[in-house]
């Protein structure tokens, strides 16, 4: 999973950041986007149509206010924000710091197993796929490592070179 902070939510900054993760899919991965599955957002107006009619891709918005349709982006997204308000809360931390917190969360969320998916983590599938798809990846990478983590919120000291 990704995660991308927005500035704002007007239609330019939207349109412009979702065309550059598809960019970024196609680049990296050689991965051809065709379909785009979304909430029916009012902020994706006449720039995303225009986008979507010059790429040829097929457009496909979920009826509004239906969080079921969303299907696992929709649970994940709730996951990953349940982890970063639980996160912030045991670290007493500012609501003003979320654009540290979230990245955070979303780096921890790609580690950690599922049942779903047969006790695979996120970055193991990822990783999976890209062996499969002739991506440059050892057999060393499937398994994320844990080892450098450390307590989130921890005690930090300033160094005074004196």
């Amino acid at each position: 999973m990704w995660i991308y902070l927005l500035v704002d939510r007007i239609q330019k900054t939207l349109v412009t950041t979702f065309v550059n993760f598809v960019a970024v899919l196609e680049t990296q991965y050689g991965v051809k986007v065709k379909f785009l599955r979304y909430d029916n957002d009012v902020a994706l107006q006449t720039n995303w149509d225009n986008w979507v009619w010059d790429t040829e891709r097929s457009d496909e918005p979920t009826a509004i206010y239906t969080q079921t349709q969303n299907g696992s982006g929709e649970r994940s997204g709730e996951v990953i924000s349940r982890q970063a308000t639980a996160m912030r809360m045991a670290t007493r931390f500012l609501e003003e710091l979320w654009s540290e917190i979230w990245p955070a969360a979303v780096y921890l969320y790609n580690r950690i197993p599922c049942k779903t998916t047969g006790w695979k983590s996120p970055l193991e599938i990822h990783n999976i796929w890209l062996r499969n798809h002739n991506g440059d990846i050892s057999l060393l990478n499937d398994l994320p490592t844990l080892v450098h983590l450390s307590i989130y919120g921890c005690r930090g000291y300033i160094f005074n070179e004196a």
